[in-house]
């Protein structure tokens, strides 16, 4: 009822305008502001994605009646082995286009190639000053999450398992966001 409301209801220049603002926010909360030539570079970008609200609401409400179909039936025990239901429940929240109708599965492919346009394109606008701030960002989750997680002890197949990277470096990720 929430996702109807506030980006079907709307339109698709409004849901757009709010997709913006959005993706806006977080990047500077990674880079820091962008200059006003940048935004209005990142503002076409978000023009050019494709938007069609009513068939996302009605693929979000096709995967809502299959989950909860499916969980309904392990409630049932009529699905119990560990594995199926885990397996079935990464599928349910990865690639959300999988088991939708053709025309969803298009627009969802063009929608995900055009978000990924527009973030590397903000990496790209982005000084190296604003780089090296989310390259801090992104080290400070590394470490947060790096602290969290136990040490792994089991090996898989016999290979003995390897340290967490506890930086961007020892992951080998040093280059650009």
């Amino acid at each position: 009822a929430d996702f109807e409301r506030q980006l079907v209801d709307v339109g698709p220049e409004r849901a757009r305008q709010l997709f913006f603002d959005h993706a806006l926010d977080r990047l500077e909360r990674w880079y820091g502001a962008f200059d006003d030539g940048t935004r209005i570079r990142l503002r076409r970008l978000a023009d050019e994605m494709p938007v069609d609200t009513r068939l996302e609401l009605e693929d979000l409400r096709r995967r809502q009646r299959e989950l909860l179909a499916f969980l309904r039936a392990v409630s049932a025990g009529k699905v119990t082995a560990r594995e199926e239901i885990g397996e079935r429940l990464k599928r349910s929240f990865s690639r959300s286009e999988e088991g939708s109708t053709t025309p969803y599965a298009e627009y969802a492919e063009r929608n995900r190639a055009a978000l990924h346009r527009f973030y590397a394109e903000a990496a790209n606008l982005a000084t190296p000053e604003q780089r090296e701030r989310a390259r801090r960002e992104l080290q400070y989750y590394i470490g947060e999450i790096a602290a969290l997680v136990p040490p792994r002890t089991a090996s898989r197949n016999g290979v003995p398992p390897e340290p967490h990277a506890r930086s961007l470096e020892q992951s080998g990720r040093t280059g650009r966001p």
